[in-house]
């Protein structure tokens, strides 16, 4: 069986890719992002991946057999990033947990717009939970209605939105850390399809 029926048939099959990366609730990221985008197999290339090179966007590369993968280089908070190599329109965009660590995550998707077509599929995660529970590293974490709010002053059209829970990443003691394994406060992973 190939690791995209795999994802389909409810993640029995096990995937051979960067295994300790997968242990985890990164493990259930990454098929979670992997299933979203086995719907729209094969994927356009080259791909864009938004941020510097990372082995999420490699692996999604092996299951998908996508051989073209060009990661950014540049402040995404600003108009000056570029892909590191100039194959510009891009088929497919890849901004998988990005958008939170952005002061200005508009000025990165009006910029993404110099770089992609009319039919480029732009596939978008990232976090949810209440604002105490965000990392010292997260400036947004959007709402559905604030972030389809932006999506629409810029022009881009939602495909498909998903959404699942997962559980904290390192159990620690202690009133905060037990909060995080309540729906209350359990991460709500966002997923979209866009195109402009």
């Amino acid at each position: 069986m190939n690791p995209i029926s795999a994802i389909l048939n409810g993640f029995k099959q096990p995937m051979n890719l960067h295994s300790d990366l997968y242990k985890s609730p990164d493990d259930l990221r990454f098929r979670f992002t992997a299933h979203q985008l086995a719907q729209d197999y094969p994927l356009a290339e080259p791909v864009l991946d938004i941020g510097p090179p990372n082995k999420f966007a490699e692996d999604l590369g092996q299951c998908f057999n996508l051989y073209n993968i060009v990661s950014t280089s540049g402040n995404l908070n600003d108009y000056t990033w570029t892909p590191d190599k100039p194959l510009q329109p891009f088929g497919t965009v890849f901004c998988f947990e990005v958008l939170e660590h952005l002061m200005s995550p508009w000025m990165m998707l009006k910029r993404l717009q110099n770089f992609i077509y009319e039919g480029t599929s732009i596939y978008i995660t990232y976090p949810r939970r209440m604002e105490m529970f965000w990392t010292h590293a997260h400036f947004h974490e959007y709402s559905k209605k604030r972030f389809r709010y932006m999506l629409r002053d810029l022009n881009y059209t939602i495909e498909d939105y998903n959404w699942w829970w997962y559980p904290p990443v390192e159990v620690k003691l202690g009133i905060r850390p037990l909060l995080r394994w309540t729906p209350l406060a359990m991460t709500r992973q966002q997923y979209y399809k866009i195109k402009i």
